[in-house]
């Protein structure tokens, strides 16, 4: 997660950015990447917006959720 966060970084430095989140099994993922974006603005004196948002999917098979 912190390399993906680093990746994030520098591709999107100073800019606005959304995270989409996918409730509820990627909420943890999400947490700890956007923590670790904020994190690594404040270490390098860099900042990169973010807005978070939620969303929750369903999967249907054969008309049945799965």
């Amino acid at each position: 997660i912190e390399r993906l966060a680093r990746y994030i970084m520098e591709d999107f430095e100073d800019s606005k950015i959304m995270v989409l989140c996918v409730l509820k099994g990627g909420y943890k993922f999400c947490a700890d990447l956007v923590e670790f974006i904020k994190v690594l603005g404040r270490n390098s004196n860099r900042y990169l917006e973010t807005r978070v948002e939620f969303i929750r999917l369903k999967s249907y098979l054969v008309g049945k959720t799965a």
